[in-house]
């Protein structure tokens, strides 16, 4: 199982921050995305969505100006969101394990 979701996570996470299509990637390269199939995953749906979401929240309003990326939402979200809903972590506890990836 630790295989299978390290490999969807790597092939979610190639997906979220290529940039094929602006508005495609911004939606699939989103921490809330990553919750969502996730949460499927380990079967915590609601679990997976909350942390997604707060994941979000602290990335929302970041402008990527010039070009440069000065944190990377995506990276953050695919890095804690599995590691949570495996372990069972608070929302809190992944909120803090999810800013120094990002």
């Amino acid at each position: 199982m630790n295989l299978l979701v390290a490999a969807l996570c790597g092939i979610l996470y190639f997906i979220g921050t290529s940039r094929l299509g602006y508005g495609l990637s911004q939606a699939t390269g989103s921490p809330i995305f990553y919750g969502l199939i996730l949460g499927l995953v380990y079967g915590e749906l609601e679990k997976g969505l909350i942390i997604g979401a707060t994941i979000q929240l602290i990335y929302i309003g970041i402008i990527f100006t010039g070009g440069n990326m000065p944190a990377d939402q995506s990276l953050a979200g695919i890095t804690a969101i599995p590691i949570a809903l495996q372990t069972g972590m608070n929302v809190e506890v992944a909120v803090g394990l999810a800013v120094p990836f990002g």
